[in-house]
């Protein structure tokens, strides 16, 4: 029996729910107490389960929704609002993108279909208001304070309620707009996700071109080629310099590679064809040779391993096996022997990294290397040329934030993994369950799909050429005696010096040459200055501003760094800093209690300080009276909740990086212990 075609009815419709946590006897509860339903220009609230439910239900009667005839709502974190409504409707499908509850559809079989705006933004509900031009309310509701369904809400406490679905509206509104047509069409081709948008922008330009469709048909995935892609695979370089951890660095300076991913795109060569064996046995030195030449996996034995630097490459993680690692923030600064596979990228940024005792290569996968298509690179040029035109015009700031989200979002289209999980709802056990396809359906799943249009293997060598580019020049400024503290994906802190700058000057040069020459591969008659004006756009102003070069992000007084995504900089009156886990917000709170001096091992931000929240899923029903902090007390129902507490943050340096750093101070760093 033929599928039923599924038709959305022509309204735009938000949802969005107000919740009270609170202690019962101990146990931690939660409960809604309001609920705003927007179709269109029309807000129906309801301060119970009692009341919304068989609200929903009568809209559903009245605008004839079925399972083929549906009314799109979007959430903005539809994984929140999901725990508390999952258990009062029935559900046909449910999909989360990862096992931790991150949901992104669900339909109910009344035919209302709930998607997440937040996974399609990848931005907080503020900053979509920005965007969209409905100024999020804040302060106007005291999340602190207990609520029930009888609490009487102020003017300014229904006017922020009504102002969250008011902003989805408007989002709804101007993103069916951008997709044309009717609502209808719209919401039948609008993404699920952000990086939807982008995938659908290079698929076009892709298979627009009947060669490079050929081409992709030609690149079949292998089992044996996508493991090694996986496990090649690494994502960006971040890492403190153990030698300096915990100290004031005093002046410093921060570059950042512009549009790192899309750049590394642009400029360097990809393997071409399927993956083959070599049946050769390789020295070290003869693979070093074919470096330029073709790209390869390889897999290698290595013995007594040391690393040169104090950003050791090798994540520990990432080793097949290893003998006597002496790690160094979860990266091996040196082992008796490990057995590693990698890009021929990776490689040359190993051989640079360790010296080693000796190298024995266990396999040698080759492809040939060639530049990426211009069916592939144009777009990417026409995304960099678009956020640039836009950068600093006025009443262009949405289309600005859009243009840069855009480019950013080139890499996750290259990194879409082909056997994925799907997470499926089981509406009897109310959990997800994972369902994973075998290796081989996969793959022969994708090699046939007609929609494909990028070799995932390339994934492994774009992050490889960016963490190429970031980790060489820090070797570069470490052997020019260049005090280097800290790096994160695209970004170097560093002293600043003439020399550093005359070597960031050098690998600017080094990739202006690499990219202009790639592009004139590609654009065979085009001059130079067109090639220019494509890397180098130019602003409103008339600046240009060149894709993938080192530039100055931030000139600081001061800077501390306590290992991987912990660090502060200082300007003038200016403390700022960014811990993994904690709000930007804390910096005021740590700058009250003592500035770069409070920045330590054992610091504590109070909860009421750290904007983080702890949150305890919970499926149980619980029946409560609840008093409000009026003193009004009602009984309350609630099937499945999330409670929410503020929570304090310790940052913490663990004992074995500590004893790390202390053998590094001590000069004692081979003492295995």
């Amino acid at each position: 029996m033929a599928k039923k075609k599924v038709h959305y009815v022509e309204h735009l419709a938000a949802f969005d729910i107000e919740t009270s946590s609170y202690m019962d006897e101990g146990e931690k509860r939660a409960v809604v107490y309001s609920y705003a339903l927007a179709i269109d220009d029309m807000i129906y609230h309801a301060r119970s389960a009692d009341e919304f439910f068989p609200l929903l239900e009568k809209i559903a009667a009245e605008m004839e929704l079925s399972l083929d005839h549906r009314l799109v709502v979007y959430v903005h974190n539809l994984a929140y609002e999901w725990q508390f409504i999952k258990h009062y409707m029935t559900w046909e499908t449910a999909f989360a993108i990862s096992s931790d509850r991150r949901i992104v559809r669900a339909v109910s079989t009344l035919g209302v279909e709930f998607r997440c705006s937040y996974v399609l933004t990848n931005k907080p509900l503020a900053a979509v208001g920005k965007d969209v031009g409905v100024q999020k309310m804040v302060g106007d509701i005291d999340h602190t304070l207990i609520r029930n369904s009888i609490t009487p809400l102020s003017d300014e406490e229904m006017g922020y309620i009504d102002n969250d679905v008011r902003i989805l509206i408007e989002f709804e509104r101007q993103a069916l707009a951008q997709e044309g047509g009717s609502i209808e069409q719209a919401l039948r081709s609008i993404p699920i996700t952000k990086t939807g948008y982008v995938r659908r922008r290079m698929r076009k330009a892709a298979l627009a071109d009947p060669a490079y469709e050929q081409l992709i048909s030609e690149l079949s995935l292998t089992e044996e080629t996508y493991t090694l892609a996986r496990h090649s695979f690494q994502g960006g370089y971040t890492h403190a310099n153990s030698t300096v951890m915990g100290q004031e660095m005093g002046d410093t300076v921060a570059v950042d590679l512009a549009s790192s991913y899309p750049s590394s795109m642009l400029q360097f060569t990809y393997p071409m064809s399927s993956f083959h064996s070599v049946a050769h046995e390789f020295t070290a030195e003869e693979l070093d040779k074919c470096i330029g030449h073709i790209h390869f996996f390889v897999t290698f034995v290595v013995y007594d391993a040391v690393t040169r630097y104090p950003f050791p490459y090798i994540s520990l993680s990432k080793a097949i096996s290893i003998s006597d690692p002496f790690v160094d923030n979860g990266r091996v600064y040196s082992a008796a022997n490990m057995t590693l596979t990698m890009t021929d990228v990776d490689w040359q940024i190993f051989r640079r990294c360790y010296d080693v005792e000796s190298i024995e290569i266990v396999d040698v996968m080759m492809a040939p290397a060639e530049y990426l298509p211009a069916a592939i690179t144009d777009p990417i040029v026409a995304m960099y040329g678009d956020k640039t035109a836009l950068k600093g015009v006025a009443g262009q700031e949405v289309n600005y934030r859009s243009a840069k989200e855009d480019i950013n979002g080139v890499y996750g289209s290259v990194a879409m993994d082909p056997v994925r999980t799907d997470f499926e709802f089981n509406a009897e056990d109310s959990e997800f369950v994972a369902t994973s396809p075998s290796t081989e359906d996969a793959l022969s799943k994708h090699n046939k799909s007609r929609s494909r249009y990028l070799f995932y293997p390339w994934a492994a060598w774009v992050t490889a050429y960016s963490r190429y580019v970031l980790l060489m020049t820090m070797y570069d400024l470490i052997d020019a005696g260049v005090t280097v503290m800290y790096c994160d994906t695209d970004s170097i802190y560093h002293k600043p010096s003439p020399k550093a700058q005359t070597i960031i000057d050098r690998v600017n040069g080094e990739v202006r040459e690499r990219l202009s020459t790639a592009m004139h591969y590609r654009w065979f008659y085009a001059s130079d200055e067109e090639v220019e004006d494509a890397l180098a756009p130019k602003d409103i102003k008339g600046v240009r501003h060149h894709i993938g070069l080192f530039e100055v992000d931030g000139h600081y007084d001061n800077f501390k760094t306590l290992g991987a995504k912990r660090y502060a900089v200082e300007k003038g009156d200016q403390f700022k800093i960014t811990v993994a886990g904690l709000s930007k917000g804390a910096a005021s709170y740590i700058k009250e209690i003592g500035d770069m001096d409070a920045f330590v091992d054992g610091l504590t931000v109070p909860a009421e300080k750290s904007g983080r929240l702890t949150h305890t899923y919970s499926e149980e029903t619980a029946k409560n009276l609840i008093t409000d902090y009026m003193g009004n007390t009602c009984r309350m129902e609630q099937h499945g909740f999330i409670h929410l507490e503020p929570s304090p943050y310790v940052l913490t340096v663990s004992d074995d990086y500590t004893r790390f750093v202390q053998k590094v101070a001590e000069g004692r760093l081979f003492e295995f212990a």
